[in-house]
């Protein structure tokens, strides 16, 4: 589920981008009046704008800079593997589809960019439900209980609680300088899950039954114990997707200095 919160941190750090095109600059859609670095409401002009942003590129997204869709964001696979204790599985997701994620409602922004080394920015939010669906090939167990299954899974999950961090640096490249994220964080904190995997222990219907009533009925359990190795893939599959978009925007056109 860590995939849901992937793309809120980079929206943040570009939402504002220059109108004025320079010769080395690239040709961003403005949606709002740009924020100013120095400005005392920054964090207010940033939440302001990502308001405006977020519904007007849900549908279509704005892919000249590295923004898919976003209702609903496609992921082509996703593996996951843990081990740990008494448990361990190898996952391999694929056409992942989540709906809902766009209704997020963004509490408060923290941004600091006075440190080129490490620029901070903070986003409290909500998310009232989530709904993912996909195809998936689990090998793995639980204790003694072997999970060997594939086939369709969906995931609804609300009352989402998170705040999102975006640790990042300015680098040079060809004489211009970018954004680089360093580090990306999420701490969700979660009402309740419902899921559902067809085939869960392969060509055993009944076993399958149990095993999905047994995950809906102690999901905090597994979501405490995975939730470290969650938030490593989330740092790693979020960065490359921010700096994808990151490294496409002069930094100077990110937000304006003065």
């Amino acid at each position: 589920m860590i995939q849901i919160f992937i793309l809120f941190l980079a929206v943040t750090s570009y939402i504002n981008a220059a109108a004025v095109k320079e010769e080395s600059s690239v040709d961003i859609p403005t949606y709002s009046e740009p924020c100013k670095k120095n400005d005392p409401e920054l964090n207010q002009c940033i939440l302001n704008a990502l308001k405006v942003f977020i519904p007007a590129v849900a549908k279509d997204g704005a892919r000249h800079i590295g923004v898919p869709p976003l209702e609903p964001f496609y992921m082509a696979e996703q593996i996951l593997t843990y081990k740990r204790a008494d448990m361990e599985s190898n996952v391999l997701l694929k056409n992942i589809y989540v709906h809902g994620a766009t209704n997020v409602d963004i509490k408060k922004i923290r941004a600091n960019f006075d440190n080129k080394e490490k620029i901070v920015i903070e986003a409290d939010v909500h998310f009232p439900e989530v709904f993912t669906e996909g195809s998936y090939k689990m090998d793995g167990r639980i204790g003694n209980f072997i999970l060997n299954g594939r086939g369709l899974y969906n995931m609804t999950v609300v009352n989402v609680n998170d705040t999102l961090r975006m640790e990042a640096k300015v680098v040079e490249i060809g004489g211009e300088e970018f954004l680089k994220a360093t580090k990306i964080s999420s701490q969700p904190d979660i009402g309740d899950v419902k899921m559902h995997a067809s085939n869960l222990v392969n060509g055993n219907p009944e076993l399958s039954k149990v095993a999905n009533q047994f995950i809906n009925q102690f999901w905090r359990l597994f979501y405490a114990e995975t939730l470290p190795i969650g938030q490593e893939y989330f740092d790693k599959i979020s960065r490359v997707l921010v700096n994808k978009i990151l490294l496409s925007i002069p930094y100077k056109q990110l937000i304006a200095q003065e």
